[in-house]
């Protein structure tokens, strides 16, 4: 009772010499602690009730769990745990679930395999771990032995693989599970309806989500948050708009999800003004003042439009600390229109709180690049490598014929590559013919010219449209996912080969989604 009523110091002041032999009253105090989020003392009194002799049952265990932070801890529990006991489902999925988000999804499968019993919970936490791993395929061939041996998938199994279909743009995948979700008479609850919206979305495939929409029997403020959302995802101010107008007019009030998707539809349209009076109207209108997203939202319109004595004043009076998001739009903003002292001040904000995330120094050697600083670049790539700031993989994916097919920066493992790079050498041709120039600035200029191209048309998403144009018929959409922001040649570079192939190309990366047709992108660059 105490802890629950968040006394820690009452609970703590009725352990009593006979009650600190008893485990019941142990766990009470440990997960007294975890639930308060006070992690580290949860860790210390668990020590002290073993250091008091008394033996920590599964209930210990999953109370313990939650108070892990950091992979080192958990591995420690899981040790104690499994020396002369036998996992239960409920401790084994805490693994799996705090496994996969400290990213070690191989001791999260490794635990999931010994399990004697696996409910749709077990399995529904590996799915979703995976899916926040980006291992998609993986959650997709969980997800088909999962119903081979007969469990069947709730609420949560369906969020959790619809978020891998979105991720690679799998829009016949994402028709399958909608099947799926029919058959379980679960196509009209509110939370499901808004994740296939999500995913059609994100796929590219706004008709489907306005067809869903349209079926819907009732819709909540979730459901037209997610078309708002959808339509800024596409970069469609108006659609976005309409979406919302219509939302006001059934009498639903908006949250400050439903303004962060406005103001994100004003941003990637490069709208300031109006963005500038929606969130004037946040506190004024509808009574949400607003977080940091929505700040960001702001700092990209006026970083957008180079406004960089107003985003540096925003940046540093807005009431939150550590935005890092915020630093990082403002330094993106420097590489675009060659700032790069500027740029400077806030990379080293960046690196002060994120001092191994390779983004910043990617944005800062781009911005050095852009200026024509190639010696701070290079001297930049240096203290990178000191600080051992490695980026992820960039992953691009397709479907064709119901398979997804995927592509990491420089693949050679497709058994279509010679196939593909020859159909990327041609396609180099056509572009240069149409006016192409490569741009080399997201590249170490300390390699050569002839291998800075190389490295281009190894990047992941060319590699999917080569294999698309090779494994299509004439005419057909490709459609395919980036695992993140396309660069700025690639960007040119798709726009052209739209023209060159004749075809629709749509790009969904983790800022937009690209509808490249003609040499025009819908983002309007």
């Amino acid at each position: 009772m105490y802890a629950k009523c968040k006394s820690l110091p009452d609970a703590v002041a009725m352990l009593t010499p006979s009650f600190m032999q008893s485990s019941v009253t142990w766990n009470a105090l440990v997960g007294g602690y975890t639930e308060c989020g006070h992690g580290d003392e949860a860790l210390q009194l668990f020590q002290q009730m073993l250091h008091q002799g008394v033996i920590p049952d599964q209930v210990t265990f999953a109370c313990i769990l939650k108070a892990c932070t950091r992979l080192e801890q958990c591995m420690s529990i899981h040790a104690r745990i499994i020396d002369g006991n036998e996992l239960d489902s409920h401790t084994g999925t805490i693994l799996i679930d705090l496994y996969a988000k400290f990213g070690n999804t191989e001791m999260a499968k490794w635990v999931f395999d010994r399990l004697p019993n696996k409910n749709v919970v077990t399995w529904s936490t590996l799915i979703a771990g995976y899916v926040q791993n980006g291992l998609e395929h993986e959650a997709f061939d969980l997800f088909k032995q999962m119903k081979q041996v007969g469990v069947e998938p709730n609420q949560v199994t369906f969020l959790g693989i619809m978020e891998a279909c979105a991720s690679m743009a799998a829009v016949a995948h994402g028709k399958m599970i909608q099947a799926i979700i029919v058959e379980n008479g679960l196509e009209s609850n509110a939370s499901i309806a808004s994740a296939l919206l999500d995913m059609y979305a994100k796929c590219g495939a706004l008709e489907e989500a306005h067809i869903l929409f349209n079926r819907l029997p009732s819709r909540d403020a979730v459901v037209w948050t997610t078309l708002v959302g959808g339509h800024a995802h596409h970069s469609d101010y108006q659609g976005a708009l309409r979406y919302f107008k219509g939302m006001l007019q059934t009498g639903l009030a908006p949250d400050e999800v439903t303004l962060l998707c406005l103001l994100s539809a004003c941003s990637h349209a490069a709208l300031l003004d109006e963005g500038c009076l929606i969130f004037k109207s946040m506190p004024e209108i509808y009574g949400i003042f607003p977080e940091v997203e929505h700040y960001d939202c702001l700092l990209d319109l006026f970083s957008f439009a180079g406004k960089f004595d107003v985003s540096e004043d925003l940046l540093e009076t807005i009431p939150f600390e550590c935005n890092v998001v915020g630093w990082k739009i403002l330094l993106g903003a420097c590489r675009r229109h060659g700032n790069a002292g500027l740029g400077k001040r806030c990379f080293e904000q960046v690196i002060q709180h994120e001092p191994v995330n390779a983004s910043g120094f990617a944005l800062m050697s781009s911005t050095y690049v852009h200026t024509g600083l190639l010696e701070e670049a290079e001297n930049l790539e240096g203290v990178r490598r000191h600080a051992n700031a490695w980026k992820i993989p960039a992953k691009a994916c397709i479907e064709v014929n119901n398979k997804i097919h995927s592509f990491t920066v420089g693949d050679m493992t497709h058994p279509l590559s010679d196939r593909i790079r020859g159909k990327l050498k041609s396609l180099t041709t056509s572009l240069m013919e149409e006016g192409y120039a490569p741009q080399f600035d997201s590249i170490p200029s300390v390699l050569s010219t002839e291998h800075k191209r190389g490295v281009l048309c190894g990047h992941s998403e060319r590699l999917a449209i080569a294999f698309g144009l090779l494994s299509t018929p004439e005419g057909a959409t490709l459609r395919i996912s980036k695992n993140f922001r396309m660069c700025n040649d690639c960007h040119i570079a798709v726009k052209l080969i739209s023209k060159v192939e004749k075809r629709e190309i749509m790009i969904a990366d983790t800022y937009c989604v690209h509808y490249c047709r003609d040499g025009v992108c819908s983002c309007r660059d």
